[in-house]
Formats: C-alpha cells, sequence, structure tokens
C-alpha cells in the first residue's frame, strides 16, 4: 500500500507526467482537447488567478524575477561557505537543495505547460474569424501598407497633441487598460473565444531598465499577469496591453496576439487606442514590406502624415538609446523560447501576423463586392 508521505513525495513529477501527456494530447489530438481545454478549463482558471493577482497594486511577476536571482545567489553563497568551513554539513546541505531544485522545476514546468503550452496548439484566432491564409503576394502586400497607412493617417488626427506635434495621451494607464477590456468586450460579443475579465495588467516599475532587453511586455504565466513597459512611447502602450491581454486569454501565439490587435479598432470609439492599434500593424506591415522591396516602402512612406512621421521617428530614436548586447541575449532567448513552442520562425513569427492582416483585408474586399453585388 503507498504511503501518503510516497505520494506527496512524487505529486510535482505526476502531474508535470499529466502535463506532458495533456500537451501530447494538443500536438497530435487537438481537435480532442483543445476544442475544451482553452474554452473551459484555461478559462476559469486564468480568470481566477488574474483577478486574484489584480488584487495587488504591484507586479508580482516582477517581484519574483527579481526576488530569484537573489534566491539563487544565497544559496549558492550559504553551500560555499559551509564547504569551506562546515565539509561535514556540504554534503547534506547540496542533496537538499537539488532535490528541492528538482521539485520546483517540475512545478515550473507543470504550471507552464497548463497555462501556455497547451494554448500554443489551440484552434487559431484566424479560424474563429474565417480567414483563408495564403503566401505572401507583393502585390497584395503593397495594398494592404497603402490600405493601414490610411487608417493610421486618419486615426492620428483625432489624437491630443502639443503644439510641436509630440503626442500627448489622454489616458492614464488605468483608463487604458478599463478601454482595452471593453474593446475586448465588444469584440467577444462576435466571436466568443475572446471573452473573458483580465484586469492584472501591470505597469512594470523597473520599465526603464527592462527597455534594454527590448521587451515592451511579457505575460507571465506562472501569475496571469500582463506585464506592461510603461516607459515606451505612450502611443504604443493600448497596443502592447492589448497583445498581451490576447495571451491571456489563451491566444499564445504571436501573430494571433497582434492580429487581435487590430482587429480591436474596429471594436472601440476610442481614438486614441484606435490610432495604436493600427499604428502597431502598419508597423509590422511597412517592415516587411522594406524587406521585400525598398523602393515601394519609401514611395509609401511620402504618403505619411507629419504627425504620423513625428511618432515613427520619436519611436525610433527612443529605442536607439537601448542598443546593448543585453537586447541582442534578450532576442536569443526570446527566438529560443518560440521555437520550442512550436513557432518554427521564432522571432520571426512577430512578421506572420503580416499574412493574417492581407488575409482580412481580402475578406473585406471580397465583403464590399459582395454587397454591391446585392444592392
Amino acid at each position: 500500500m503507498i504511503k501518503r508521505t510516497q505520494i506527496v513525495k512524487y505529486l510535482p513529477f505526476i502531474v508535470l507526467s499529466i502535463s506532458v501527456l495533456l500537451k501530447v494530447i494538443a500536438v497530435y489530438l487537438p481537435n480532442i482537447l483543445c476544442y475544451i481545454y482553452p474554452l473551459w478549463v484555461y478559462k476559469f482558471v486564468s480568470q481566477s488567478f488574474s483577478f486574484l493577482f489584480s488584487l495587488l497594486p504591484f507586479s508580482f511577476a516582477e517581484l519574483l524575477l527579481l526576488l530569484l536571482p537573489m534566491w539563487c545567489l544565497y544559496r549558492l553563497g550559504k553551500g560555499l561557505y559551509l564547504w569551506l568551513s562546515h565539509k561535514a554539513y556540504a554534503g547534506t546541505y547540496w542533496r537538499d537543495v537539488w532535490r528541492r531544485s528538482w521539485v520546483f522545476t517540475c512545478c515550473l514546468l507543470s504550471v507552464f505547460i497548463l497555462s501556455a503550452g497547451v494554448n500554443y496548439h489551440r484552434t487559431p484566432l484566424s479560424d474563429y474569424v474565417g480567414l483563408s491564409v495564403q503566401q505572401i503576394e507583393k502585390e497584395e502586400l503593397m495594398q494592404l501598407c497603402s490600405y493601414l497607412s490610411d487608417l493610421t493617417n486618419k486615426s492620428v488626427q483625432y489624437t491630443n497633441r502639443s503644439r510641436e506635434g509630440r503626442f500627448i495621451s489622454s489616458h492614464s494607464f488605468t483608463r487604458s487598460r478599463t478601454l482595452v477590456g471593453d474593446a475586448y468586450d465588444s469584440l467577444s460579443q462576435l466571436y466568443p473565444a475572446c471573452k473573458g475579465r483580465y484586469p492584472s495588467s501591470k505597469p512594470l516599475i523597473f520599465s526603464r531598465w527592462v527597455s534594454y532587453t527590448h521587451i515592451m511586455g511579457f505575460f507571465f504565466p506562472f501569475t496571469f499577469e500582463a506585464n506592461i513597459n510603461k516607459d515606451i512611447p505612450d502611443f504604443m502602450i493600448p497596443a502592447v496591453i492589448a497583445h498581451e491581454q490576447a495571451h491571456l486569454r489563451g491566444f499564445m501565439r504571436e501573430e494571433e496576439a497582434e492580429y487581435a490587435v487590430f482587429l480591436l479598432a474596429r471594436f472601440t470609439d476610442d481614438a486614441e487606442l484606435q490610432y495604436a492599434f493600427y499604428l502597431s500593424s502598419l508597423m509590422r506591415a511597412m517592415n516587411t514590406l522594406y524587406s521585400v522591396d525598398k523602393e515601394l516602402y519609401g514611395a509609401l512612406v511620402e504618403n505619411f502624415s507629419d504627425l504620423l512621421m513625428n511618432d515613427l521617428n520619436s519611436y525610433a530614436d527612443y529605442w536607439s538609446a537601448f542598443r546593448s548586447p543585453v537586447g541582442t541575449l534578450s532576442q536569443t532567448v526570446n527566438d529560443f523560447y518560440l521555437k520550442a513552442n512550436s513557432q518554427s520562425e521564432g522571432v520571426q513569427s512577430y512578421s506572420r501576423v503580416v499574412a493574417l492582416l492581407i488575409a482580412d483585408f481580402k475578406k473585406i474586399q471580397t465583403n464590399k463586392i459582395q454587397e454591391y453585388e446585392n444592392d
């Protein structure tokens, strides 16, 4: 008969085994798991923890990421001290550290798989919207960039500005977070998979330092918090909140989260949010166009309004101050993380949103033609 102490001892390994099994089912039999887990189990757990951690006025994820290295250094220092001064106790100490480390690692992996790993294989957002995604064609890319340029040029006119044309946000971080949540509520009326209340979007206290890693925001799957770099240009903050909120809702793939940002522009009446959402999509599309045809890129840039160019220049100036090996290392780690989670293109996955935007654009044009023919 198995004793209770033995069950407790092996519980982390049992949970990890179950988590890995769910991951395997999600990969090879997605129709069995991914219609149930994301829309029921994950949604209940994620909303519960998001509410719980929203009660804290600071990012608990940021606190953990600061304390973990300090804890590791403390354990290492103590181990070295015992090895030098009390060798009789050093062996017992390091065996305990090794055992606890394995248990801790098992717990981390289990939580990550259950909160994020399985969702990398869920039904894509593009399927809910009904998009037919195909290979990017140069002409279609040019049309998309022109379309997004028109939308962004129009929306930038309604943003708050200084006399010099500098963007001045009309919203606090809390207000932007609320408006993004309202936009998701409206979106979920058409696409229920996006439904949910996730109040745990937090500005990072050490945002300035985070900029050296070239990170604008990140979803922390262990606390269900969307962590936002508040030091970035204000006109980008609503788009970053919306992107990380998509991850909270279980859409883990980067192109899906970025496409959700674009979709939200149609479900908010707030001019500042619309501008942020269109601008984020425009930059993704223009970066892709630049890699395909620099002349077309230059021709389209000439059509950008002065206000839009002011913001793009200030965005470039901001990031130029944070060029460092830390940023390169951060991008390498992120690339490895994405590839490890079935996004084979790594950080290039962010640009895959362009294919979704083109499919969306073609769908809009097709609907317009059908409406015209019906009239």
